[in-house]
Formats: C-alpha cells, structure tokens, sequence
C-alpha cells in the first residue's frame, strides 16, 4: 500500500547533502570494505553490500565523521491534522523517538558512475519501525467527541523504499566531492498498529474503542502523521550522510580500477 512516509525513514549514507564549508580530508577507515571502483563489473553488487555493512555501523554514529547516532532519532514535535471520514482531529505529539533505523536491508543497487556524475538507485526495506512519545488530542470520531493525552507509540511493519539520487561533483580545496543535486524517494508501507493510553480522557473503554478504530483506518492516519516525522527524518538522515560525502572526496569513494 502506497504512502507518503518515511524517508526515511530514511536516505541515509546514500542522501548526501553537500555543507558550504568543507570538513578536513579523512581517509576512509580500516573496518570499511573495499571501496567500489565506478568502473567494475560487479559495481551495482559491492554498492548494496557496502552499504549493508556500514549503515548499521553508522546508525550508531561515527566520531571520525562527527557522526551522530540515529538509533534512536529524537523527533521534538509532530502536529497532525486529519479531516477524512470517520475522524477529525488535531493532534500534537511530543519528545517522539524512532528506532528501527539500523536494522534497514538494502536488497538491490543500480548505478552509473562516472568521473564528474552519479545515478544511483536503492531498494531497501526496514521490517520494523517503533515510535514511542507523548501525545495530546482533541477532536472526533463520526459524531463522538473526545480529548486526551498520555504516552503513545506506533510499529510500522514492511518499510519499503526505493531513493534515487543524482549528484555532480564540486571542486573543494582542489579535491572533487560529490554534490548530490536530487534526491527521488518512493515508499510503501505494508501495516501500523497505534497504541496509547488516555485517549479519550478518564474512559478506558472508549479509549479500546477509538484506538480500534484508528488502527482499522491506519493508512489516512499514517498520510495524516507522516510530513512532519518525515522531514525530521531526512534532515537527520542526510546530516548523516554529509558528513561522509563532505569528509571524503569522491575519489576515494568510488575509485577507478
């Protein structure tokens, strides 16, 4: 089932965002695999299996790169407002963590490289993310007014996305580093189940109530929740990824056999 969710939860090493001032040079260290040369044949398979292997690594961040941990990515605020039938309601949900980043599988990489250019495709899947925080709601379902607040979380199962970058080098410092100018996610979302407490404020019934129900409708409710989970994801995502891009020049990430 389509929607428009997570970037990502979730662009990660491969959503390079270029920063305006170059960090100093730093070679790539001993645990990486062997870097993929842009000219070899078996290039698309050592892209998916190098970034099988460093993307766990990375979500736990990486000091050579000033790399911050994103397992989990705190997420302040996420406001939501949905009107479709049966609900109709804001919502704000605070102090929001999302694990599940690392556990990502990137099943298949396309690429064409070449000296000054890069096309890249990845398909990955994440099977299961977790949302914990704390909420506040207002609002109605069908004819029933409710309001309440409390601690919520959210699991999303079979996570799958495809990212499309397309990047051109940039001379720094007499070095070329890779500038990616676009960046083209498509996702799918396979389940979300919702669970909180204090839904409807002092009826724990009516809360079992509403909740199944939200979990009945959970696309319209994910569309509705996402744009702003989504957007804290990607911009800790691609700070991640940058600080790769901006550190290591080009060469040195995808050599010339």
């Amino acid at each position: 089932m389509k929607s428009s969710v997570f970037v990502a939860a979730l662009a990660l090493v491969a959503t390079a965002a270029t920063a305006a001032i170059v960090k100093r040079e730093v070679r790539l260290p001993e645990y990486f695999p062997t870097a993929c040369a842009r000219n070899a044949p078996d290039l698309n398979e050592c892209i998916r299996r190098n970034m099988q292997f460093v993307v766990p690594l990375f979500a736990k961040g990486e000091k050579l790169f000033d790399m911050e941990p994103i397992e989990p990515i705190a997420v302040s605020d996420v406001r939501v407002h949905l009107r479709r039938e049966p609900f109709d309601f804001h919502a704000v949900a605070r102090n929001s963590k999302v694990h599940g980043a690392s556990g990502v599988k990137v099943r298949a990489a396309s690429a064409a490289l070449t000296d000054n250019s890069l096309d890249m495709s990845l398909d990955i899947t994440i099977p299961t993310m977790f949302i914990e925080g704390e909420f506040k709601i207002e609002g109605k379902i069908g004819s029933f007014p409710f309001a309440g607040r409390g601690p919520w979380n959210v699991t999303i199962t079979d996570l799958e996305a495809n990212w499309h970058l397309i990047g051109e080098t940039v001379d720094k410092q007499g070095e070329k580093y890779m500038q990616i100018k676009r960046f083209i996610p498509t996702y799918r979302v396979g389940g979300m189940k919702a669970n909180a407490e204090n839904l409807v404020e002092g009826a724990p019934e009516l809360t079992n109530l509403a909740m199944n129900l939200i979990n009945q409708y959970w696309e319209p409710v994910l569309t509705a929740m996402m744009p702003a989970t989504r957007s804290e994801l990607e911009r800790h995502l691609k700070r991640m990824a940058s600080s790769v891009f901006d550190s290591v020049p080009y060469k040195q990430l995808f050599p010339v056999a």
